[in-house]
């Protein structure tokens, strides 16, 4: 039979049709009329649409429990509306109803990592059998032991609203990322001290009232669980609290930092323990991993400050030792030593990494959601092709790029034809795919030591560096830089341009490109007053490489060649940014005088440094003018274009000023808001207690103190 799934709850049994044609009390005639148009009958073999997933079963297996909602609805009683292929539909997700079929044919129960939702599932559907036999199994059986000692903890559920209402406070008060409470958590009622040594097992022995009343004691904390009478001790209950906040998404870490030594009476004392509890509320790990990953879930990590701290310095190191290996000239020896270290990333790089790659599969996972059943198969591939990538490592890199373009190419034709996706969801799942699956193969397919692409990189930075005299006039560069709105773009398409390196993704490659592309195109416009054209663009993107000398730029253009979504690489105008690129790349490695329109003797001058080409000359002066005038005048405009990006600079920082100030009074109103609504109420310390017969002055002459005796029968 063909397997899908969905769910439903809450119907009762119905009735056969002619009896409910004679009962005319409960239908009104407009009822009857309609009766007709319902179905009266089902084919043995039903087929299904629950929420898209398609089922099909035989109607005995529907009707097996009479008291389910399923047994109501294919009764005959109520019309069930069919879709375009003649399935009936049921308005419900589908992902477990496989797992409720499983249980009407053949008594079967999910998998233990299902069970809580298949519960839900048969709670709508109002399959009692279903809900007795998931309740005797885990995690059912054990969350029903837990909720029974639960509830024997008085005002447990308002304690834990408190926990995180005062956490929340006091995190925005101090505005900080972590807010400490303190709490009590005592399972017996009466103090125990090491000066008593009673005959009975439980110190819950009866008093009279007034003495009960010295022993009634608050602890200074800001909350308190217990006391209770289970057989669960404190750490059962601390379990149960952290469990419950980490379900709600909260991060919670907790020690015992001592215990209370209130004295209350005689050489009594509170010895209750207490607990600090830290939340957090920045940079928690969410424990869901969704569906695909349910086997493997993850423990939430919280990272504290000082590894944050650390991983932003050793990630900025390690970016600038990277840069240095391009710029500094160094022995061959050297470099070799440089390369190895950049290969032996830190452990806090491994972590940033880790925590990239898991925040990957998270969002692929989402993606693959809405894609439903085709969702979970494309998945499976995608974990099928990194298996089978780790265990081609000895391959060529060219080999391993034919592996992952055939591997894009079969997907695609899957969602064009199997799926019948359309052309928008398969381009948005291909790129998705291509996040996925290239995020944890970056480290193994960019810059291998298979390959040369590294000495490709040495050799393109120092013909970048040789030449750096090259002018935007030689190379017929229609952009004014003079113009500050034409400067910022420069400087924005360099930094795209040089970003591009910092992307493991190559459709994030390609997006720094055409950001970098777009502005030029900018420049251009400003600068002309008019659109820009190709062959303006061309030479523009050559000045723009020469003058930003990208790091890695061969290893970043092979790594897109390879493992690029053919379908983004060959068409729109990423493959075409791209491709120009490449062309004011393979210019700048083939560039020679007669390109800059210079003599060999010039040329071989500038390379050399012998020599360095001759700015030009404005034309609005005289030729009698003197150097000094023309001199003076150029810092005059130099000056007054500082003052323009002056000016521009301090109206920025006051509006950022006035943003803050803005952000500042909305907190500051958030925090009364919230302090006006849940006030703190700070309790006055307890006085001491005195004795009992303190004041009694003829104490001498009183008979001793009654001690508690243990009578046999």
């Amino acid at each position: 039979m063909n397997i899908k799934k969905q769910h439903c709850h809450g119907c009762r049994p119905s009735r056969p049709a002619d009896e409910s044609q004679r009962d005319g009390g409960s239908y009104g005639a407009e009822q009857r009329q309609a009766l007709p148009l319902l179905p009266q009958q089902f084919p043995e073999v039903v087929p299904l649409n629950v929420g898209g997933m398609y089922f099909t079963t035989r109607l005995s297996t529907l009707r097996r429990y009479e008291d389910t909602m399923l047994a109501a609805m294919f009764s005959g009683r109520h019309y069930i509306p069919t879709d375009a292929e003649g399935r009936y539909f049921i308005d419900r997700d589908g992902t477990y109803f496989g797992d409720i079929l499983n249980f009407l044919r053949s008594g079967d129960l999910p998998p233990r990592e299902r069970v809580r939702s298949v519960y839900k599932e048969a709670q709508y559907y109002s399959i009692g059998p279903l809900l007795d036999n998931l309740e005797d199994v885990q995690p059912l059986k054990g969350e029903k032991v837990r909720q029974a000692f639960l509830g024997l903890m008085p005002y447990y559920k308002d304690h834990l609203e408190r926990i995180i209402e005062i956490a929340k406070l006091r995190a925005m008060q101090r505005k900080a990322r972590f807010a400490k409470l303190k709490v009590c958590v005592f399972k017996e009622e009466m103090p125990i001290t090491p000066y008593e040594c009673p005959h009975f097992n439980s110190l819950r022995f009866e008093r009279s009232e007034s003495e009960t009343k010295l022993f009634e004691h608050h602890c200074e904390v800001d909350v308190s669980f217990g006391p209770w009478e289970a057989v669960a001790d404190v750490y059962d209950l601390l379990h149960c609290i952290v469990t419950d906040l980490s379900d709600r998404g909260i991060t919670v870490d907790h020690q015992c930092i001592g215990v209370c030594d209130k004295h209350l009476i005689n050489h009594y004392y509170c010895k209750r323990p207490i607990y600090e509890f830290k939340i957090t509320w920045w940079l928690q790990r969410e424990e869901e991993e969704a569906y695909a990953s349910s086997q493997s879930t993850q423990g939430a990590q919280s990272l504290t400050f000082s590894k944050f701290e650390e991983k932003k310095t050793n990630e900025k190191t390690r970016k600038v030792t990277t840069v240095k290996k391009f710029f500094t000239a160094s022995s061959r020896t050297g470099a070799k030593k440089e390369i190895q270290e950049a290969k032996a990333p830190s452990p806090s790089i491994n972590r940033q990494a880790s925590i990239e790659t898991d925040r990957v599969s998270k969002e692929f996972i989402e993606f693959l959601k809405t894609y439903h059943k085709p969702g979970q198969d494309i998945y499976k591939q995608c974990k099928l092709f990194l298996d089978t990538m780790n265990h081609k490592r000895d391959l060529s890199i060219e080999e391993q790029s034919e592996c992952a373009q055939d591997f894009y190419q079969n997907v695609a034709e899957k969602l064009q034809t199997r799926w019948k996706a359309p052309p928008e969801k398969v381009e948005k799942a291909m790129d998705q795919i291509e996040k996925y699956i290239m995020t944890r193969q970056y480290k193994y397919v960019f810059c291998p030591e298979t390959t040369d692409d590294e000495k490709k990189d040495l050799a393109v930075q120092k013909r970048i560096r040789a030449l750096h005299w090259v002018t935007p006039q030689m190379l017929c560069v229609p952009v004014n830089e003079e113009i500050p709105e034409v400067s910022d773009m420069v400087v924005k398409a360099i930094t795209d341009i040089i970003e591009m390196d910092s992307k493991r993704v190559p459709r994030d490659k390609l997006a720094c490109i055409t950001k970098c592309s777009k502005h030029i195109f900018n420049a251009i416009k400003i600068t002309k007053n008019e659109p820009a054209s190709a062959d303006d663009f061309l030479p523009t993107l050559i000045y723009i490489v020469l003058k930003g000398n990208p790091p890695r730029l061969q290893s970043n253009i092979q790594y897109i060649t390879r493992f690029c979504n053919p379908s983004r690489l060959m068409t729109g105008e990423d493959g075409y940014y791209f491709t120009n690129l490449c062309c004011a790349v393979a210019f700048i490695e083939k560039l020679d005088a007669q390109s800059l329109n210079l003599s060999q003797e010039d040329f071989d001058r500038f390379m050399t440094g012998q020599a360095s080409p001759k700015k030009q000359e404005s034309d609005s002066f005289s030729p009698d003018v003197c150097l000094g005038v023309k001199q003076m005048y150029k810092n005059l405009d130099l000056l007054s274009q500082l003052n323009e990006r002056q000016e521009r600079i301090v109206n920025e920082a006051k509006k950022l000023e006035k943003d803050l100030i803005d952000w500042t009074d909305g907190v500051t109103k958030e925090v009364q808001d919230i302090v006006e609504k849940y006030p703190l109420e700070i309790e006055p310390k307890n006085q001491a207690l005195a004795a009992i017969d303190s004041e009694n002055v003829e104490n001498d002459k009183l008979p001793p103190p009654l001690q508690p005796q243990v009578y046999a029968g």
